[in-house]
């Protein structure tokens, strides 16, 4: 079908690429026609000329003819001047003219072509889809035939197992005889309920088992945290025990340095008690007075003052008692 549509498509353009050259040819012939007859045209002109010429120069004199001749000549100029401005500008109207020609010679060619090609192409598609129905309609038949073949083969494959399990039917049915089942079914139910509640029993098996396998492994979790804590706890009693030790020790120390406190504390309330008793006797050695009317025997204070002013007045009467005698034995030496 590729090698056909190809064909088509070289045999259209074989057509339109002699159709443009025979168009060209004919364009090339024209063009020839139209200079060869301006060209004939123009000879003639200037065959008449010269004959008109020819005879004016017989008739008339030489100086006329010679003025004559120049004012034709000038008068020809002009007119070859004229045509050949005139010539020009047919031979521009020419090519603008075989311009537009040959602009819609292509258009016409191009239109053409397109419109064949568009031909050509829809018939290819036309082509195309009723070969993709076809290769479509191949393929359900290939499927059909592929899904019967595979249907056979399993019909034959259940036949098979039929022809199998007849031995097994038969066998059954034999075994029946020798229990309290009337058919095979009722024996089949029995043995599927035993598989079922055989399969039951393992899944619960296996989540007991499961179970326990947990329960292990919660226990293994649960002695090895008691253990941590056993250690922590351990840990923590030698600490405070350590820290008990400490603090007995402590204890023994502030015990002595209480002992002997109370100690000191005896000792200086002795030694308090002898100065209070030494204070009562020196100042009732001073002549004070104790009793409620008098000095309290605990106004320790009053008492020592008693016995400072004392002493002080014994000292001044020492030192009087000196004076004077020092001015006795002065005396005599003078």
């Amino acid at each position: 079908m590729g090698f056909f549509y190809v064909a088509i498509h070289l045999t259209v353009q074989r057509s339109v690429w002699c159709s443009t050259q025979i168009k060209d040819t004919c364009l090339l012939d024209v063009t020839v026609v139209l200079m060869s007859e301006n060209k004939e045209m123009h000879c003639e002109q200037v065959l008449n000329d010269d004959k008109n010429m020819s005879k004016l120069i017989v008739e008339k004199s030489h100086t006329e003819q010679l003025i004559e001749l120049q004012c034709k000549n000038e008068e020809l100029k002009g007119q070859l001047l004229k045509k050949k401005q005139h010539l020009e500008g047919l031979q521009r109207e020419k090519e603008v003219v075989t311009k537009k020609i040959q602009e819609l010679r292509e258009r016409t060619l191009q239109y053409d072509i397109l419109q064949q090609v568009k031909e050509v192409d829809q018939e290819v598609k036309k082509t195309e889809k009723q070969w993709e129905i076809v290769d479509k309609k191949r393929a359900v038949v290939n499927g059909l035939e592929q899904e019967i073949a595979q249907l056979k083969e399993k019909r034959e494959q259940k036949l098979k197992m039929v022809e199998k399990m007849s031995f097994y039917y038969n066998f059954l049915e034999k075994v029946i005889t020798m229990t309290m089942f009337e058919d095979p079914q009722g024996l089949i139910n029995h043995l599927e309920n035993l598989f079922y509640m055989r399969e039951k029993l393992r899944e619960t098996e296996n989540i007991k088992l499961e179970e326990i396998a947990q329960k292990r492994n919660e226990l293994l979790c649960l002695e090895d945290r008691h253990h941590v804590t056993m250690l922590q706890k351990n840990f923590l009693q030698s600490q405070l025990q350590m820290e008990l030790e400490n603090y007995r020790s402590d204890a023994r120390i502030w015990e002595q340095k209480w002992e002997k406190i109370q100690e000191t504390a005896a000792k200086k309330t002795l030694m308090l008690g002898q100065i209070k008793m030494a204070t009562v006797n020196l100042y009732e050695m001073t002549g004070g007075d104790l009793g409620e009317d008098s000095v309290d025997v605990n106004d320790t204070e009053t008492q020592l003052d008693r016995i400072a002013s004392f002493i002080q007045d014994h000292d001044n009467i020492i030192k009087q008692f000196q004076f004077f005698q020092q001015k006795e034995r002065e005396k005599p030496k003078e």
